[in-house]
């Protein structure tokens, strides 16, 4: 199952030094606009042929996240049909944690995505 938690959750989480990788599925130019520090960029773009090079631990704490949210719960889904078991999704991605004044790095913006259509994960 897929857990899901808001941007002040996912702050707290930074602010206990939880363990946990931060996977960030928005296309390259959107992530260098603007992202939260450190979170790793796999573009949902490419996701499926590229997850398996950097996410090797099917028990590792996971949280992916994007611009709003749909995009990064597709990746945490398809995650979970390839056996990982700790997954959360940060509803509202980068555009809530903006809402919120939480820094992003970069030009600290959330442009949209170049996305035409979503990729198929199946």
């Amino acid at each position: 199952m897929v857990n899901e938690l808001d941007s002040e959750e996912l702050k707290a989480r930074f602010e206990r030094k939880e363990k946990f990788r931060l996977i960030d599925v928005r296309e390259k130019d959107e992530f260098e606009a603007g992202h939260i520090q450190g979170a790793e960029t796999i573009p949902l773009s490419s996701f499926k042929e590229n997850y398996s090079k950097f996410l090797t631990d099917p028990n590792e704490n996971i949280i992916t996240t994007c611009r709003s949210g749909g995009r990064s719960m597709a990746a945490a889904v398809f995650l979970e049909s390839r056996g990982f078991k700790n997954l959360s999704n940060h509803e509202g991605g980068a555009s809530e944690w903006h809402l919120n004044e939480y820094p992003l790095t970069g030009e600290g913006k959330v442009i949209p995505s170049s996305l035409r259509h979503m990729p198929n994960l199946t």
